[in-house]
């Protein structure tokens, strides 16, 4: 197995034994906005939908690549991978199916680069000079 595939594995392994049952919110279909966006979804493809561990293996790669995704719910059997900026794990919805698994992927994201404050240099003033 390549290493990376491993990490992946160990991955989704952590981020069941933590999830809990039940879904953050409905979504509708399409990424959404990963750059201002507050949530969206992504189908699964035939492959990660065999069991919740390919899901969630899916579902945690997709995330990483979104900038705005702190939480995911999968569901194997719907083939759903749903991202959010927010969720309260512990408020899920838990109808339709056993099946939703929701979970933290990232606990906080970086701010925004226009909020990060960078340090300036004072440059002194230097009067014009004649010759």
């Amino acid at each position: 197995m390549r290493p990376e595939l491993a990490q992946r594995s160990t991955d989704a392994d952590a981020w069941l034994r933590n999830a809990s049952s039940g879904f953050c919110g409905i979504t509708l279909p399409g990424e959404g906005d990963c750059t201002g966006g507050s949530e969206g979804s992504w189908a699964l493809s035939a492959q990660a939908s065999v069991s919740a561990h390919a899901a969630a293996q899916a579902c945690l790669a997709r995330c990483a690549a979104c900038a705005r995704c702190r939480f995911i719910t999968t569901n194997h059997r719907t083939n759903d991978c749903s991202w959010y900026l927010n969720c309260d794990l512990g408020r899920l919805k838990d109808f339709w199916s056993d099946d939703f698994k929701s979970g933290v992927v990232r606990e906080h994201l970086p701010p925004p680069r226009s909020m990060v404050k960078v340090p300036t240099l004072a440059v002194p003033q230097l009067d014009s000079c004649t010759l």
